[in-house]
C-alpha cells in the first residue's frame, strides 16, 4: 500500500530482579590496574534469583508489542516488521523467547554500582546518607550510581537532584 511506512516498537524492563556487577580489572602479571583499564561489566541477564521472571515478563512484553503492531489502526501505517523478521519461526509461531533470549541489551541508564546503604549501612551499599563511601575519609560520589533502586523514567532529572543536595552536603561540612 503507499504510504505505509517503518515502524519500530520497543519493550524495556524498568524494574528488573536480577542484578549485574562491574568490577575494576584484577590485577595481572603486567601490574596493577591502570586508569585506561575498562570495567569489568556483566549485567546478568536472566540470570539468579528473579531472572526467570524477568525473562517471562520481556517475552510477553514482545508478543504484546507485536500484536499491537498487527493491529489496526496502527497495522495499517506500518509496511513490515524489520526486526525480528516476520520469517522467523519464532514470529511466526508468536512466540518470542528465542528473540528475547538472543537480542536483549540495555537502555544504557544503568544505576546503583556505588548504591547507598541506607539503615543497612555497608552490607547493602557503598555510600552513606552523605554520599560518603563507607571506610574512606573524604570521599563522596555524587552521580546516578548511588541510587539503590532503579527509577521508572530518564535518570537525568534525579541525577541534578543528586547533585544539587550533594553541593548542599559539602557546603554544610565544610562550614561544621
Amino acid at each position: 500500500m503507499p504510504g505505509k511506512k517503518y515502524g519500530i516498537m520497543l519493550t524495556m524492563l524498568q524494574l528488573p530482579f536480577t542484578k549485574g556487577s562491574i568490577h575494576i580489572p584484577p590485577r595481572s602479571s603486567l601490574g596493577p590496574s591502570r586508569i585506561e583499564d575498562k570495567p569489568i561489566i556483566d549485567p546478568q541477564y536472566y540470570a539468579g534469583q528473579g531472572g526467570d521472571v524477568d525473562f517471562t515478563i520481556m517475552a510477553a512484553a514482545q508478543k504484546f508489542a507485536d500484536r499491537i503492531c498487527s493491529t489496526a489502526p496502527l497495522s495499517n501505517i506500518i509496511k513490515t516488521r524489520v526486526f525480528p523478521p516476520t520469517a522467523e519461526s519464532h514470529a511466526k509461531e508468536g512466540n518470542f523467547v528465542g528473540f528475547v533470549r538472543n537480542y536483549t541489551i540495555t537502555d544504557w541508564h544503568p544505576v546503583g554500582t556505588c548504591s547507598m546503604g541506607g539503615s543497612a549501612g555497608i552490607e547493602a551499599g557503598v555510600v552513606d546518607e552523605r554520599l560518603m563511601v563507607y571506610g574512606v575519609k573524604g570521599l563522596r560520589v555524587v552521580d546516578a550510581s548511588i541510587i539503590p533502586l532503579h527509577i521508572c523514567s530518564h535518570p537525568q532529572a534525579t541525577t541534578y537532584a543528586i547533585a544539587e543536595k550533594a553541593a548542599s552536603m559539602i557546603l554544610e561540612d565544610r562550614a561544621k
